[in-house]
């Protein structure tokens, strides 16, 4: 059905005038060249999820010489999640591990990245996906984890002293990362046990995170899900919105989030960066496959930058392909997410990269 649609699609746009088409990802990033926007819901970005697939910093280095900053211009290093904290941290007390980035790793990672004309944000996800954290919380902080663990993974977002954790940890990664003329900090927020039930406590969470960043001049951004559809998450808080069903097909689990979670039109007040999991999810064990990786760049860049990932109401199916047009902003996320222990060689990655950006290096 999806290739039916994209053929539509295309023989449809060889029909129309220019001026009515909608704008496709190619469109925007060909655009790029001439538009220079402080915005990051204008801008296209690659995450790396560097806590699950980790890199060095010379590796790093090899990735951002491959974007092309007129059309990526931002990368999100994902560091942390269930498997590994990969911010080595004083405070979280997990510097002498193996693998991971400290400090100085992510300032001289911020420096190569301006040269280059790239931001780097980094994105310490809470308060799910923190197994790894809550490992490191019970064995270096046994007094706090009484206090700020909800269960095996998730850190309760209703606690006061959790935020203020939190914040500790915020504090050593945006002194790192200041060295740019925006900072960001992707905070998470997505596939929260009991995030939507409890979605007061979890906006307040983020609300109060976000306060504490903008004090320090730091903007932020939450996944969708983390969002419920009667909220008041600060309107400053930029969503990267992925799916709203979370990719489930369960008919009685999309019924439910089509009721509670909200859609694209109940945020598009805030900066909206559209991640798609249909045309923006690539895993990385996939970059084996040169005929789903070049399936991947030809879609996401036939797919237009105002589709969104929804649950068609009537139907109550995952709809990839949700356009809205009031959307105005361009931003696009694409992620690289690792879910396969066999590691794939980093070369990989790169490559992809290359591909993806059309470019040679700079």
């Amino acid at each position: 059905m999806k290739k039916f649609w994209l053929i539509a699609a295309l023989l449809l746009g060889m029909c129309l005038p220019a001026t009515v088409h909608a704008e496709t990802n190619a469109q925007v990033m060909q655009q790029n060249r001439t538009i220079k926007t402080k915005k990051i819901s204008e801008r296209n970005g690659i995450l790396l999820d560097v806590a699950r697939y980790p890199m060095t910093v010379d590796q790093i280095y090899q990735v951002i010489d491959q974007m092309n900053p007129q059309k990526f211009n931002y990368l999100v290093l994902h560091l942390n999640d269930n498997e590994q904290v990969a911010f080595k941290s004083k405070y979280i007390g997990n510097q002498k591990q193996k693998t991971g980035l400290t400090a100085d790793d992510l300032k001289e990672i911020v420096d190569y990245a301006a040269r280059k004309q790239i931001m780097i944000v980094p994105d310490f996800d809470t308060p799910g996906h923190c197994t790894a954290l809550i490992k490191l919380i019970k064995q270096n902080h046994p007094h706090l984890a009484k206090k700020i663990v909800n269960d095996v993974e998730t850190l309760d977002f209703s606690h006061e002293t959790t935020v203020k954790f939190v914040e500790k940890i915020y504090r050593e990664i945006d002194q790192a990362c200041a060295n740019q003329p925006q900072q960001y900090m992707f905070m998470g927020g997505d596939e929260v046990a009991g995030g939507i039930s409890n979605n007061r406590h979890l906006v307040r969470y983020f609300n109060q995170l976000n306060a504490y960043e903008n004090k320090r001049h730091v903007k932020t951004i939450v996944w969708n899900d983390a969002v419920g559809k009667h909220n008041n998450l600060n309107k400053k808080i930029t969503i990267a919105y992925w799916s709203q069903s979370g990719n489930t097909d369960d008919k009685q689990v999309l019924k439910s989030r089509a009721k509670s979670r909200a859609t694209v039109s109940q945020l598009d007040k805030h900066p909206l960066i559209n991640a798609n999991s249909e045309y923006n999810y690539l895993m990385v064990d996939q970059l084996n496959n040169a005929t789903e990786t070049q399936r991947f760049i030809n879609e996401f860049n036939q797919n237009q930058t105002n589709n969104f990932n929804e649950i068609n109401q009537k139907t109550l199916q995952n709809d990839p392909q949700s356009t809205q047009k009031q959307v105005k902003s361009t931003g696009q996320l694409v992620c690289l997410w690792e879910g396969n222990p066999q590691k794939l060689p980093v070369q990989k990655v790169i490559e992809f990269v290359k591909n993806l950006s059309g470019y040679a290096g700079h």
